[in-house]
């Protein structure tokens, strides 16, 4: 008898990535879906079935221990869960309700006769462990870990009674512009080596070129507010998974490089030669970002 494998993500397309996860795992893929919307986005994907919560809280942590019960009741092997910011405080806390183990980011899944197991970065991203679980557990999953699939799942909805310990008071769309990274092929990255706010402007235009986005290291973020703290890139970031990540005047920290550790292609521009990023780095310009990054642009406008 296959392994009910239970899956879910506040964003729509890692969902359809958890679904095709859990399939090549060897398992049943039930996807939960916390709103009809979700549940149609899931409609056309890898899922077996997919349950619709219905009497869902819009805020999905607040469901957290309703859906616990809800697992328990179907002997879930495991809940795969999407690692967006959401997403993690939501299997932090149904793990905690289910008293199961968590892994964190976790990558090369696979259930065997002694539970979930899965790899992760620990120590700033300095190793790679490996964990195996017993018993139901719960693991958060960043985006680009498949391919998703298609195809026609089954719905059923079942009812659950939603905690509300936390309401809603007033609610304002994100003021956002550019290429939504987790999606992106290419990724242009900045670091404090970015003299001046106004020199984005050239690496926006690189990005532009590249059909890419473009993000950063945390402390340009948090310390110098040049980008909203949900575009850093790194260990308490975004887990990115693009074709070609270009780092720009950032040192490649091991807390950043986490980030990016599973891109296909990366290459940097930095003046320190024996900066950490170019031990990662597949290319390497040692140089002024000022004199390449407008080379690079002339480069590509005459390519494109």
């Amino acid at each position: 008898m296959a392994a009910e494998i239970f899956v879910y993500s506040d964003k729509a397309g890692l969902a359809a990535e958890l679904a095709t996860l859990a399939k090549s795992m060897g398992g049943r893929a039930n996807a939960i879906a916390l709103s009809a919307a979700e549940a149609a986005d899931l409609s056309d994907s890898d899922a077996d079935k997919v349950y619709l919560l219905t009497g869902a809280d819009p805020m999905p942590e607040n469901n957290a221990r309703a859906i616990a019960d809800f697992l328990k009741e179907r002997g879930a092997s495991a809940l795969l869960v999407g690692s967006t910011m959401r997403g993690r405080d939501l299997a932090a806390q149904v793990a905690g309700f289910a008293r199961a183990a968590l892994l964190a980011d976790a990558s090369d899944l696979a259930l065997t006769d002694e539970g979930l197991t899965g790899k992760r970065m620990v120590y700033g991203g300095s190793l790679v462990q490996q964990e195996t679980v017993p018993g139901f557990a719960v693991a958060t999953v960043a985006a680009g870990s498949c391919e998703p699939g298609s195809g026609a799942a089954e719905m059923e909805e079942v009812s659950i009674a939603p905690a509300g310990r936390v309401k809603v008071v007033e609610s304002k769309p994100a003021e956002r512009s550019g290429v939504d990274l987790t999606a992106a092929k290419t990724v242009v990255a900045v670091g404090l080596g970015i003299d001046d706010e106004a020199d984005l402007g050239m690496v926006r235009e690189v990005a532009a070129q590249l059909d890419g986005g473009v993000g950063c290291t945390r402390s340009v973020a948090e310390d110098r507010g040049w980008f909203s703290t949900d575009e850093y890139i790194g260990i308490s970031g975004l887990v990115l998974k693009p074709d070609l990540y270009l780092a720009v005047a950032l040192s490649g920290a091991l807390q950043h490089m986490f980030g990016v550790r599973e891109a296909k292609t990366i290459a940097a521009v930095n003046t320190a030669k024996d900066a950490p990023i170019f031990q990662q780095a597949d290319y390497g310009i040692v140089g002024d970002y000022k004199e390449i990054m407008p080379l690079l642009l002339k480069a590509l406008k005459e390519e494109n």
